[in-house]
């Protein structure tokens, strides 16, 4: 390597750095910039800032474009711990920020971005106010839990989609909102709540072991209705209304097929026996008929 390519790199690693507003260590990929966001940027923080992560945008394409970087960035937080404080974080320009390993106990938890917000393996709450607002929300091995205020609502919103694997969500004085065109819930999830509403879906995809749960009410406003259990006092699913418990349809289908196979069967057992009983009764009434008027009047 020359003099200039040398120096030339040097320029390169400077602008990584510059569009990534100098929040951590930079790996370039062929497909992706990758942001290691520094712990001590968000303790330098103060109680009520927001962090802001940029894509690239009309003020730095230029300059991406110059050095080859005008890729994707994603912004990367391993391992964080913030407890009591308020958590703010701003993604911009289709920025796609990631959370592994984390835990944010907070007073008020706001994250959104207009790109992808992946979470894995972390506990979040937010004490007076939760929101996850995104245009892909991703959730995995996750547990949002709730502690004291019981007029929190904790917002789940994915432009495009939300999906979700192994996660659990609230408790029974809670209120949840889910809102998002596609859900997908894998890997048995648990959602529990004091009210629960799930709105705009269109197209939902739910394993067996996810279940929901409200102590009052849950509303359900989706057009894929027979992939879902809920369990409440009050079931309210586009505006029908439902007692105590709604069951997918799949699971419907099954107990009426086996309904229907006790059905046959118990019709199977009643015919045998009629028959066998007809048998008999018609063998004693040929042994009546054979045997002479007397002896029949004294059996």
């Amino acid at each position: 390597m020359n003099i200039y390519d040398k120096i030339y790199e040097l320029e390169r690693n400077s602008v990584k750095k510059e569009l990534t507003h100098n929040l951590g260590k930079v790996e370039e990929l062929p497909d992706k910039l990758i942001c290691y966001v520094k712990k001590s940027i968000l303790k330098s923080k103060g109680f009520n800032e927001t962090l802001l992560c940029y894509g690239i945008n009309f003020n730095n394409v230029k300059l991406a474009n110059d050095y080859n970087l005008n890729k994707p960035i994603y912004y990367v937080f391993e391992g964080l711990e913030r407890y009591n404080q308020m958590l703010n974080i701003d993604g911009c320009y289709e920025a796609t920020i990631i959370i592994n390993n984390s835990k944010l106990e907070n007073i008020f938890l706001d994250i959104r971005t207009d790109g992808k917000l992946i979470i894995n393996d972390t506990t979040l709450m937010g004490n007076l106010f939760f929101r996850l607002k995104t245009k892909v929300l991703e959730l995995n091995r996750c547990y949002i839990k709730y502690m004291y205020n019981k007029d929190t609502i904790y917002y789940l919103y994915g432009e495009n989609s939300i999906k979700m694997k192994d996660s659990m969500v609230g408790n029974s004085r809670v209120n949840l909102n889910f809102e998002t065109p596609n859900l997908t819930l894998n890997g048995g999830n648990s959602f529990i709540g004091k009210n629960i509403d799930i709105r705009g879906v269109k197209n939902l995809i739910c394993d067996d072991d996810t279940t929901i749960k409200a102590k009052e009410r849950v509303n359900i406003d989706a057009d894929a209705l027979n992939q879902i259990d809920v369990y409440a006092p009050s079931i309210v699913v586009n505006e029908c209304e439902y007692k105590s418990q709604f069951v997918r349809k799949e699971y419907r289908e099954e107990i009426d097929q086996k309904r229907g196979e006790l059905l046959d069967m118990l019709a199977i057992i009643r015919d045998k026996y009629i028959n066998r009983y007809d048998a008999i009764l018609n063998d004693k009434k040929e042994e009546l008929y054979n045997l002479p008027i007397e002896r029949s009047l004294k059996k």
